[in-house]
């Protein structure tokens, strides 16, 4: 291997990095957009060795929404000459995103440049500073070679805290990119390169405080500075790439001036380092000609992001995406059953669950200023994109039940029936229905519900809107079958005196120890004073709750005092999201008792108390069929302008030694064991949930409403990072982040108002990807809906 002394080519890669939000509406951004990619054709036109990169496919697409064909044309040719440089990131992402959603998105990229340009090679983002391990394989399956990820080092790290530096990603499936790790999106403008958005925001030195006077001495002495300090890490490269923009802000317009800088800078230095424009494409080129380009190691991980836990500032729109997401699964399965076109609705949804998956919460001073209009607006904009989703899902699932016999109209003759398919590759044994309450009008009955001329067992309690049935009916995958609901005289197992308190028995001894669920396949034990005490599987007496000492769901919170100044303490605790002077309180349950039995579900609550927040209760449903439970988590957050977190303990799995694994965005993998070396080992943002599994038995957890986990707690202390396969970090305690409002920008400054978080927990002799999936299926039930015949 060849190490130079020093990089003799810098390669300045001009781009604008994108915020939606961030700095202006998303409609002002968008046309900002629009409007460089005009200015950067024209300056091409008149300035051959100016370059210009995009940073992702949705600003292109701004541009080709309002450009002529002639704009489009000469563009297109800017892109074959290399000129200019596409990406094939659509947007600078969290993985709240989907798999199938970023492959679609991914491929709008591609085939764009496929048809009109020439084949992309190159996906870049900055700002976020890492991705799911399925992300490797999508953009290979897709024929992209290079990840170029610029890492924004105050909200997290490059791995290992190293960066300007390649390797080999290899995806889960084998598909590979190289992958460059640069700093931040802005060190051409540190070094001192653009006349108006020079700065000091990576580099500190004697020139903080008059960054916005770039002159030829400071572009000399930065640059000799940092060029020598790779050389004393023994940097083997004789290039080096700088991301620079046209101004010191995101969404920053072009500059042609550049060229002037790097000419000057060239003349200056003739035999020494040379600075040149170039896109991503062209500086991958050089790298791949270096004599040490065949050292590069190959890494196969996950690529864990620090921006993960944004997602939990805004903890209801999340819900609400989530939902979209999942209605969009089902609309696509039922689609496929009964024939429906529901492409344009796909598409609504897909690329509204792309807008919200960016990686924009806040305006830049959300936290600051959190009352100024422009704040409020972009929160708004967040929750409306996250609604936008949700509508278009919802219509996509309507119109794939339509074509399958979906009626709203009065019944015309008795009985009801509701169509009931089984989507998933689970058998079911529960169904669950809603009956709307207008839908039954005599009193004194309850519905009942009939397959094939035989009464099924059924519970029945009210909803919001109606009536909750559920109904025991075995469903293999891909079972459609239609049941008869009737309303027949109510039978109760209680009588009541004119008080109306239904407290005595008809049906002589029953379990009265208001302390225990027990159902077909699990038993579990109410502690008055600690909630969960004791989960068991009767099939094999096996606990499935882990010997870590924390209940399930027992909250907890941190919160820390500020004073008069929001934004001092959250900035000054760097990447720790909990400083060693946060408040950190555990919640006291106060009440846990049974609440109702039947043939199909008994269920459970417990009340707790926690500082700060309001009616925490945690309700229970012990499946009696089968080996599952369902369970909701509500509170009322009162609120604060300081930083807070609240966390979710969850401790299942078999106890002993195991293995975690956590589904996201393409991959099932293990943390601190399917890791790219020195990434965050301390939370992670899940797709459904996560499986503890130990020699073939499996407890799943499905996690719709809250994606964001931590290991380990939020205690104050130092960050881990991954230093190879470590099953003891693998195994630390797991607890659901619900709450987070710990940056100092960009996050929701408060949390406050009612919130429900639920989880599906189900457990057996299964590997981890079946309990995975049979904790969503059960979870979630067949696909129901009332037709007329």
């Amino acid at each position: 291997m060849r190490s130079t002394a020093r990089p003799l080519t810098v390669h300045l890669i001009p781009h604008s990095h994108t915020d939606l939000g961030y700095t202006s509406p998303r409609a002002e951004v968008a046309r900002a957009h629009a409007d460089f990619l005009r200015e950067v054709v024209r300056a091409c036109r008149s300035t051959p060795t100016y370059r210009w990169q995009m940073e992702n496919f949705w600003q292109l697409e701004q541009f080709l929404a309002t450009a002529g064909s002639e704009q489009v044309d000469e563009l297109a040719a800017l892109l074959r000459s290399g000129q200019v440089g596409g990406s094939a990131s659509y947007l600078n992402l969290t993985e709240v995103i989907d798999a199938v959603t970023l492959d679609s998105v991914t491929a709008r990229a591609t085939d764009w440049f496929a048809a009109h340009a020439q084949p992309l090679r190159t996906a870049l983002t900055a700002d976020i500073n890492g991705y799911s391990w399925g992300y490797a394989d999508i953009l290979a399956r897709h024929g992209v070679q290079h990840l170029f990820s610029s890492i924004h080092a105050h909200h997290g790290l490059a791995p290992g805290g190293r960066d300007q530096r390649a390797f080999w990603w290899e995806g889960p499936t084998g598909g590979r990119v190289l992958a460059w790790v640069a700093p931040h999106y802005q060190l051409g403008n540190d070094l001192g390169f653009c006349p108006r958005g020079a700065m000091s925001y990576t580099i500190r030195d004697a020139y903080d405080g008059h960054g916005a006077s770039a002159s030829a001495q400071m572009r000399r002495d930065r640059m000799a500075d940092y060029l020598d300090g790779l050389a004393e890490r023994d940097y083997p490269y004789s290039v080096v790439p700088a991301l620079i923009s046209g101004a010191a802000s995101d969404n920053a317009p072009p500059d042609v001036a550049l060229v002037d800088a790097v000419r000057d800078w060239n003349e200056r230095h003739p035999d020494g380092v040379q600075v040149r424009l170039s896109t991503a494409d062209e500086f991958f080129d050089a790298l791949r000609d270096e004599p040490a380009f065949g050292d590069i190691p190959t890494e196969r991980g996950d690529w864990t992001d620090w921006w993960a836990d944004g997602v939990a500032s805004t903890p209801r729109e999340l819900r609400v995406a989530r939902d979209a997401q999942r209605r969009l699964e089902r609309s696509q399965a039922l689609a496929a059953i009964t024939g429906a076109d529901i492409f344009a609705d796909v598409d609504d949804a897909q690329q509204q669950l792309a807008i919200y998956a960016e990686h924009t919460w806040g305006h830049s001073h959300s936290v600051l200023m959190p009352w100024l209009t422009d704040v409020v607006a972009q929160d708004v904009a967040k929750t409306s994109v996250a609604a936008q989703a949700h509508a278009a899902a919802t219509a996509a699932l309507t119109r794939a039940r339509a074509a399958g016999g979906e009626t709203f109209l009065p019944s015309k003759n008795e009985p009801l029936r509701y169509r009931a398919v089984n989507t998933s590759a689970s058998t079911l044994s529960v169904l669950r229905l809603h009956i709307d309450d207008w839908l039954f009008t005599r009193l004194g009955t309850e519905p009942v519900a009939y397959h094939e001329g035989r009464a099924l067992r059924c519970q029945s309690r009210p909803v919001p809107r109606g009536v909750e049935l559920l109904v025991e009916l075995e469903m293999p995958p891909g079972y459609d079958t239609v049941v008869e609901v009737r309303e027949e005289p109510a039978h109760s197992g209680q009588i009541a005196g004119v008080d109306r308190v239904a407290d005595v028995s008809t049906n002589g001894a029953e379990d009265t120890d208001e302390h225990v669920l027990e159902g077909a396949r699990t038993r579990i034990v109410l502690d008055p004073h600690r909630g969960i005490a004791e989960v068991v599987d009767l099939a094999t007496g096996r606990s499935i709750l882990r010997g870590t000492g924390q209940a399930p769901f027992a909250a907890v919170h941190s919160r820390w005092q500020s004073g008069s100044d929001p934004v001092g303490p959250r900035m000054a605790s760097g990447r720790n999201r909990t400083p060693a002077q946060a408040a950190v309180t555990s919640a006291k349950v106060t009440a846990a008792r049974v609440t109702s039995r039947g043939p199909i579900a008994t269920r459970a609550e417990l009340q707790l108390s926690l500082p700060g927040f309001e009616h925490v209760r945690v309700e229970l449903e012990c499946s009696m069929i089968e080996p599952l439970l369902n369970v909701s988590v509500r509170c009322r957050a009162a609120g604060s302008w300081e930083a807070e977190n609240l966390l979710l303990p969850l401790p299942f799995g078999p106890d002993g030694a195991g293995t975690l694994w956590v589904e996201k965005t393409g991959a099932l993998l293990r943390p601190a064991i399917d890791q790219i070396h020195g990434t965050l080992q301390d939370y992670l943002l899940l797709q459904r949930g996560f499986v503890q599994e130990a020699g073939g038995y499996a407890v799943a957890v499905a996690t719709p409403d809250t994606p964001l986990i931590s290991l380990g707690g939020i205690d104050h202390r130092a960050i881990r990072l991954n230093d190879g396969p470590d099953q003891q970090a693998n195994q630390r305690e797991v607890a659901a982040w619900a709450l987070n409002t710990t940056w100092e920008t960009n996050f929701r400054a408060d949390v406050s108002g009612f919130h429900e978080f639920r989880f599906h927990v189900a457990w057996g002799e299964m590997g981890a990807t079946d309990a995975l999936e049979r904790a969503c299926a059960l979870g979630a039930g067949p696909e129901t809906f009332r037709v007329n015949s």
